[in-house]
């Protein structure tokens, strides 16, 4: 796409910018206020933008006209508040508010917006989100959040970002996957239903097995969830049991030493190999000692182990409890009863009548797995998709600090995401310069068809060389740039940008003080404005409007 005209005012003052080219556009003035904001805002409104105009410019008052061309085709778009009429070689068409006007002209005649998941639920790119990726306005500017930040946010932003990088079928995946959930729900509770209904399964699961293999499988099922419970409490039960078994075992040897112990000191004396001491100890923790040489303390100890050794037996004949009780129903569970012929004879009625309950559940059976087979099918395809879009932001990511490293700003470290984090502030012309890198790796890394736009490029006094690079890389574009700058009195003297032939400087140091509006203008912003059909003269008689 590319910018051709702007035009803004009514039938008293107007203003028409004509001169850009397809190469390197510089709007330039030494002066603030002399109108380039506006003419970059203007522009972007024209498109469908949310406008960020100075406070003493009412856009009510006006109407915005851009001339574009796009896909071999000029288009001419008119918009008055939210109102838009689009002149194409195929006629004149109108488009109620921003919504209609994306829908039905930019996505079917300039570019087909993505959609991307917000809520969960697919939603089509507002026009003021996706040209932050090619457009910097001079306001609002924060490295951190997007512009215009109201009601959308950076993770919005990021999330269209992410469509746009790995293309996904927002429209249909979102509904389709929530078709399937609910058809797989359905049929759970179908097969459910059905199961409940024939009351003989529940009460002859031998015969039924014999007999519906449908049903027969959803109770072999439950069986076997039924006895891994059982075999998982048994198996606590006996870990508990062989813990209070060997409590058991080692505090009747203690007991055992202690006694040995007792008849040595009765017929004699015990003494310590190493230093000789009559003193002996019995140590229950690191602070607790007992004093074994006492006849009394040792007395009571062996009585506290005969105590314990009495509870480990009453607690471990309690787990082999546990353990029968177990047992006994995982043997009920896995017993078989014999199928007999008369057995068979006698339930004909029921078993005839849950045949054809047992056909639907398996044909219902073979259903669900057809739909968890899609469900994981997509699962998979998403965890892929997930796994490329890593890989292709982390690129991106790369290239935009690469880029911004290469101006050798010291603020490098500072940069290693899409956003600056939350009270991160890069200073001085380092915003700038990050915001350049981005709209420029946007540009060569997504293949977007649209012009590079960015207002006041070298705003935080960047230098003349760091200036000279961001010119050089603009020109390496494979697209239209318009650019708009604020030059000190003697770059203009110099002729800093009118006198190369590399880019095309638009000056407006002539303009009025924040006044771009001309009454000079007004006829042929009328001509413009005549070739939609728009009355532009008052009848005799009448006042314009």
């Amino acid at each position: 796409m590319i910018i051709k005209t702007v035009a803004f005012g009514n039938f008293n003052e107007a203003y028409v910018e004509n001169r850009f080219n397809d190469k390197v556009n510089v709007i330039f003035s030494s002066e603030n206020d002399r109108g380039k904001t506006v003419l970059f805002q203007s522009m972007m409104y024209a498109l469908g933008n949310e406008p960020i105009f100075p406070n003493s410019f009412n856009k009510d008052d006006f109407l915005f006209y851009c001339r574009i061309g796009s896909n071999d085709t000029d288009y001419e778009i008119l918009r008055d508040k939210s109102h838009f009429v689009v002149k194409d070689p195929e006629g004149i068409n109108s488009y109620d508010g921003v919504s209609h006007f994306t829908k039905d002209f930019f996505c079917k005649k300039i570019y087909p917006l993505p959609y991307y998941l917000r809520d969960n639920l697919p939603n089509l790119t507002e026009l003021f989100l996706f040209y932050q990726l090619f457009f910097v306005p001079q306001d609002t500017r924060n490295t951190s959040s997007i512009f215009s930040s109201g009601f959308r946010t950076k993770t919005d932003f990021l999330a269209m970002m992410e469509s746009i990088l790995i293309p996904k079928d927002f429209i249909e995946e979102p509904a389709q996957i929530s078709s399937l959930q609910k058809d797989y729900r359905d049929r759970q509770r179908q097969i459910t239903e059905l199961l409940d209904k024939v009351k003989f399964v529940s009460e002859h699961p031998e015969l039924a097995s014999q007999v519906l293999p449908g049903i027969s499988a959803e109770e072999i099922k439950k069986l076997k969830s039924a006895i891994d419970d059982l075999n998982k409490q048994k198996s606590d039960i006996e870990r508990k049991l062989a813990r209070e078994y060997n409590r058991k075992s080692q505090l009747t040897n203690l007991l055992t030493e202690l006694d040995s112990l007792n008849r040595a000191i009765e017929s004699g004396s015990v003494l310590c190999a190493d230093c000789g001491s009559a003193n002996i100890v019995f140590k229950k923790s690191d602070k607790i000692q007992f004093d074994l040489s006492n006849g009394v303390v040792r007395a009571e100890i062996k009585d506290s182990i005969k105590k314990e050794i009495e509870d480990k037996i009453s607690i471990c004949q309690e787990y082999e409890n546990q353990k029968h009780v177990l047992e006994n129903r995982l043997r009920e569970l896995i017993e078989q009863k014999p199928t007999e012929s008369t057995n068979l004879l006698l339930y004909r009625v029921e078993i005839e009548r849950a045949k054809e309950t047992n056909e639907k559940i398996e044909h219902l059976q073979i259903e669900l797995s057809s739909l968890k087979k899609q469900l994981d099918d997509l699962a998979i395809k998403n965890s892929e998709r997930d796994a490329n879009l890593k890989i292709k932001k982390k690129e991106l990511l790369q290239r935009i600090i690469e880029t911004f490293a290469a101006f050798d700003t010291g603020a490098d470290s500072k940069v290693d995401d899409f956003f600056t984090k939350k009270g991160q502030n890069l200073s001085g012309s380092e915003p700038s310069i990050f915001y350049f890198s981005k709209l420029y790796n946007f540009h060569r890394y997504l293949n977007l068809p649209f012009p590079v736009i960015m207002d006041s490029f070298r705003e935080g006094e960047i230098s003349t060389s760091k200036e000279e690079q961001m010119l050089t890389l603009f020109k390496e574009l494979d697209c239209q740039v318009i650019i708009s700058a604020t030059l000190k009195e003697q770059e203009l003297l110099a002729n800093k940008y009118s006198s190369r032939n590399d880019l095309n400087a638009i000056d407006y140091g002539s303009f009025q003080e924040n006044h771009i509006l001309n009454p000079s203008y007004v006829a042929e912003f009328k001509s413009i404005l005549s070739t939609f059909g728009i009355v532009t003269e008052a009848p005799h008689g009448q006042d314009e409007v």
